[in-house]
């Protein structure tokens, strides 16, 4: 909306155009450009501030007012610069002792003006009364704001869907690039989800990363709806320092499911949203969506549960190794173990990691296991050392141990105490942890490297990254994912991605394991593709150490029989 006729409002008020009506309405006026540059400003706005016009014209508000970035000025003209739109504010100014009502309008070359008034006690209660339902970035309606309508809807007996939408790497987002830059996200954000808004629905900000809405789709369709919601949040958002990505996720609740107010709702809504985040890593690049159902009550009960026992397991002798043996496909020799994770639950049996990493992740326990595994598989390659057979044993760690600079220290400690050669410990990382911070991950991967543990990518294949990369990391295996051997035989695109994959890291020195290998068939396809090593139920299950001895006693090697001779 723009108000003034003339490019330059200074000119034409200079000229005497417009200086009698900017001086008899008393407001304050100001005309600021996009670099923040005061380019006008009248006599009432340098009455209200006590300073003179040479302090004022050409500085920017920085400039003349130290604590301008906390007045009741700087939002409304930030947003206005923002998003381009009108703003206005009301707040108690305590340099001005008084009530101040702030009107920003858009005007010509991206600058704004600022138009301001002390206000009088009714218009002032009026307004507080408002703002306090209403966020004061946004300008959607705030948490107090959600409960009163769904107070009004449940009064009405009205069935409606509740979502919550959480912005998962807001944080991160306010570290990297300031708050200043967080609070133009938060806009953005704020105006992509109002896309998605249907009449009679209504959209809310009730945490600094986490939006609301009331929605009126069918349950049955409430998936596709959040994730349409979610689609418009996919792009990147645009700043002066570049483009970032928002990470989000969604929970859906419906009113029929018997909640008695408004925080059990929201509570509701956390349940599913919980439940989104863990088939998000699960699945990767499934939309991170949920809608709560009744049963994962009892599903949150059993998981924190288990945290609480996992907490007392973390302290006592609960966790066990499990080998399981890599089958070179040239000799048939066992050349090797995976040390894989299994908890003896005291109440529940042996537990696979699947049943438990996610417990782990969520009470920040993964450091402390990361820690056992690596002891105990230096331990177990000392035994097997001694016993006769030095076989390497590799194991697992978690996303987050390459940002770990003691990790390269810890394993050289483990290493003496174990009386084990280096290069009989070898370090599985999955693939998509390499990329979380490439200068970080390379240089800790690097003195690893020269203590002479190998190095293992992990889940290759599963399209986090690629050979451009992985030729910077001193790596000297890849395990081709499961997914992609599953189908190696029934899929003729998978076969070529698979064979393209053992040819590259052949050509880049490295070796090649398929993990998860379950026919024979499968087995035949991966030797004819000239893999070096699989790994999977079609030789043996992960077994207890006494029995892994014993397993590779019994298989002393021979060649597997050529495919094409069968």
């Amino acid at each position: 909306m723009n108000i003034f006729p003339h490019p330059s409002i200074a000119e034409a008020a200079h000229a005497g155009e417009l200086e009698i009506i900017f001086e008899s309405i008393n407001e304050a006026i100001v005309q600021i450009d996009r670099n923040w540059r005061v380019c006008y400003v009248n006599n009432v706005y340098l009455r209200f501030s006590g300073l003179t016009r040479s302090e004022v014209m050409g500085q920017t508000p920085f400039d003349f007012a130290p604590s301008f970035k906390t007045s009741i000025f700087h939002d409304p003209i930030f947003r206005c610069q923002s998003e381009r739109r009108e703003t206005r504010q009301i707040s108690f100014s305590p340099v001005l002792n008084i009530w101040v009502r702030v009107r920003v309008v858009p005007y010509l070359d991206g600058s704004v003006i600022m138009i301001s008034r002390a206000t009088s006690e009714s218009v002032k209660d009026h307004l507080r009364s408002e703002r306090a339902e209403t966020d004061p970035l946004t300008g959607l309606g705030n948490r107090l704001a959600l409960g009163d309508r769904i107070d009004r809807l449940r009064h009405a007996k009205a069935t409606f869907r509740l979502a919550v939408i959480v912005l998962n790497n807001l944080a991160s987002l306010n570290s990297a690039h300031g708050y200043a830059s967080s609070d133009l996200v938060t806009l953005q954000i704020a105006s992509r989800l109002r896309e998605g808004i249907h009449e009679g629905e209504t959209l809310y900000r009730i945490e600094s990363d986490q939006f609301s809405a009331i929605l009126f789709s069918e349950m049955a369709n409430i998936g596709d709806r959040l994730r349409e919601f979610l689609s418009h949040l996919s792009k990147p958002i645009i700043l002066p320092a570049g483009r970032v990505f928002v990470e989000s996720a969604a929970g859906v609740t419906d009113s029929d499911f018997g909640a008695k107010d408004f925080e059990t709702l929201l509570r509701q809504c956390g349940l599913a949203l919980s439940e989104a985040r863990v088939r998000s890593r699960q699945r990767h690049g499934e939309n991170p969506v949920y809608a709560y159902h009744p049963e994962l009550e009892l599903e949150s009960q059993l998981r924190t549960a288990l945290q609480e026992d996992l907490r007392v397991a973390l302290d006592g002798q609960q966790f066990q190794l499990h080998l399981q043996p890599k089958i070179s496909l040239a000799s048939g020799r066992v050349v090797g173990a995976e040390a894989l994770m299994r908890w003896a639950h005291p109440r529940r049996g042996m537990l696979t990691p699947g049943h438990f990493l996610q417990a782990a992740l969520e009470i920040g326990a993964m450091p402390a296991l990361d820690r056992w595994t690596m002891q105990a598989a230096a331990l177990m390659a000392g035994s097997l050392l001694a016993s006769g057979t030095p076989l390497p044993v590799s194991l697992n760690i978690g996303v987050g141990a390459l940002s770990d600079l003691t990790l390269p220290d810890r394993c050289q400690s483990l290493l003496e105490a174990a009386g084990i050669d280096p290069g009989l410990l070898e370090i599985e990382i999955p693939e998509g942890a390499l990329m979380e911070d490439l200068e970080a991950s390379t240089d800790i991967l690097n003195r690893l490297h020269r203590m002479g543990v190998r190095l293992s990518i992990d889940d290759f294949g599963t399209g986090y990254s690629s050979f451009a990369y992985l030729a910077r990391f001193p790596v000297q295996t890849l395990k081709i994912d499961r997914s992609l051997v599953t189908e190696v035989e029934s899929s003729r695109p998978n076969r070529k991605i698979v064979q393209g994959i053992v040819k590259l890291a052949h050509h880049l020195g490295m070796e090649v394991v398929a993990e998860g290998v379950e026919t024979a068939g499968q087995a035949e396809v991966l030797k004819r593709m000239q893999c070096d090593a699989i790994q999977g139920y079609v030789f043996a299950r992960p077994m207890p150490l006494d029995e892994f001895t014993r397993f590779v006693d019994a298989h002393p090697g021979k060649p597997l029989p050529d495919p094409r001779s069968i």
